[in-house]
């Protein structure tokens, strides 16, 4: 699982990000992705900056004032895996809706029945200014 900050991205353009999956034994692109399914959330940075993002260290909860703003998966059509890329894309039209600021993202991944979480991390999203 990767845990970070990603790269900034404007609130006013195309955002297409992309992982690959790693077998965490031997440090190998995990090249079958046959009936994976993919998840991804973004959220509202929490009210509470005690030891932020993860106050508590406890992942699985939405701590007060968090709330989902964005969210794509496999089944909806947001993410695609093309050979062994799981690549999302948001449009800057739904982009347009988060301020400026920090928000977390989390990605999982299921196939058969298993699900992992693939990425934790703080998402920095800049005002793009222009209108198009």
């Amino acid at each position: 699982m990767y845990q970070g900050i990603l790269e900034p991205i404007s609130n006013r353009a195309d955002w297409f990000g992309y992982i690959e999956l790693v077998n965490e034994d031997t440090n190998e692109v995990i090249t079958d992705l046959t009936g994976v399914s993919v998840n991804l959330e973004i959220r509202s940075a929490p009210r509470s900056t005690t030891g932020y993002p993860y106050p508590s260290q406890n992942y699985g909860y939405v701590e007060e004032g968090a709330y989902v703003v964005l969210t794509a998966s496999t089944a909806t059509g947001e993410i695609t895996i093309i050979d062994n890329i799981i690549e999302w894309h948001f449009t800057p039209g739904q982009l347009s809706s988060l301020c400026a600021g920090s928000y977390q993202m989390g990605i999982t991944v299921t196939r058969d029945g298993i699900t992992e979480q693939q990425l934790i991390a703080t998402l920095p999203v800049i005002d793009g200014i222009v209108i198009s």
